[in-house]
């Protein structure tokens, strides 16, 4: 219902600019995203808690999914100095294009902008049998990682790529001129926990409620999830108060 009343609101031009007329006590603009199920989780379910919690939020479309074009991940900005100016954070979809010069023309319009890149997996390791392998080519790859070093902060999926991003990849890469070091990376929320962008979870109000994490994922996924199962029943077996719930993927 959510990702219909969206794709059917936002096709319309009139109804994306009215947005900019509303401002909370923080505006976030969600740069256009395809319908897929790492971008609900991403950019629309944000997008739909934020606006019930007193932000100004806004997106700019939302594009139908073409899966003859997914591994492009190409995203159509729209964006002009007046949405840049009302922005205090701008959330950009995973894409293998290169971002370095819109996020530099964003600063230059509003140097206060903070810009948020999401890492949908790591293209920078990606195992041989990988149905992504042949298409994300090297041009791709420095495109992704100079969207990652450009940006102020790149939300990933799990620990796992956030700790190899931060102590293996960038470790002792040789910063472009003019930067200091890698923006922060950090994990994306649990569903539902967005507030200031990126709040803590809080605790369950009784000592024996279950908690219920669904964990949202593509089909580029699964290798990920693969690593971080011990982990998760490990957890699981020590709190005996979470239950997870995959959601996504096709088998």
């Amino acid at each position: 219902m959510l990702i219909k009343q969206l794709y059917e609101n936002f096709s319309n031009q009139e109804n994306v600019q009215k947005q900019f007329k509303k401002t909370g006590k923080k505006n976030v603009l969600f740069v256009t995203p395809t319908i897929t199920g790492e971008n609900f989780y991403r950019i629309m379910m944000p997008y739909a808690s934020l606006s019930r919690q007193g932000y100004g939020v806004a997106l700019m479309g939302v594009t139908a999914y073409n899966p003859t074009q997914s591994y492009e991940k190409r995203v159509t900005t729209g964006l002009n100095s007046k949405h840049i100016i009302w922005a205090s954070t701008i959330v950009f979809p995973f894409t293998t294009q290169p971002l370095k010069t819109i996020f530099q023309s964003i600063k230059t319009v509003n140097p206060n902008c903070k810009i948020v890149y999401n890492l949908d997996y790591n293209v920078f390791h990606l195992p041989s049998y990988h149905p992504l392998k042949q298409e994300i080519t090297e041009e791709k790859i420095n495109s992704v990682e100079e969207n990652i070093l450009y940006a102020d902060l790149t939300l990933v999926d799990n620990e796992f790529l956030k700790e190899y991003l931060l102590n293996k990849h960038f470790e002792d890469k040789k910063m472009p001129e003019g930067l200091e070091q890698v923006g922060g990376i950090e994990v994306l929320p649990l569903i539902g926990n967005y507030t200031s962008m990126f709040g803590k979870l809080q605790p369950p109000d009784k000592q024996d409620s279950i908690l219920k994490i669904a964990i949202p994922i593509g089909n580029w996924q699964y290798e990920e999830l693969k690593q971080a199962v011990h982990s998760l029943s490990e957890l699981q077996k020590k709190t005996n108060a979470l239950e997870f719930v995959i959601m996504g993927g096709s088998s």
